[in-house]
């Protein structure tokens, strides 16, 4: 999805216009804004990366189409930018899934 490709590889400008376009809320461009940052100053959240992979195959299994998989990536990547915090929301989110 946009707000996936954006966080770990969108310009400023490419942010930006997202935004604009109501493709992604107030609260995700922030943490686009913030992955953004911490790229730049050469901080790639590879723990995020490690998260989104593991949601993929986690909803592979699970038979999840590729939307259901972009949204709950951007659910997590959006609920905190502590590890600890990602991880907790992405239990919570697969219990959701496990009812």
């Amino acid at each position: 999805g946009t707000f996936n490709r954006l966080y770990f590889s969108g310009t400023e400008k490419e942010n930006a216009r997202a935004f604009e376009k109501g493709e992604v809320s107030a609260r995700e461009f922030l943490a686009l804004s913030a992955a953004y940052s911490a790229r730049q100053a050469g901080a790639d959240d590879k723990t995020g990366a490690f998260l989104c992979a593991g949601i993929e195959a986690w909803a592979q299994k699970k038979g999840l189409p590729a939307s259901t998989q972009d949204e709950i990536k951007r659910a997590v990547l959006c609920s905190s930018s502590d590890p600890q915090e990602r991880l907790n929301a992405l239990k919570q989110i697969k219990t959701y899934f496990d009812l």
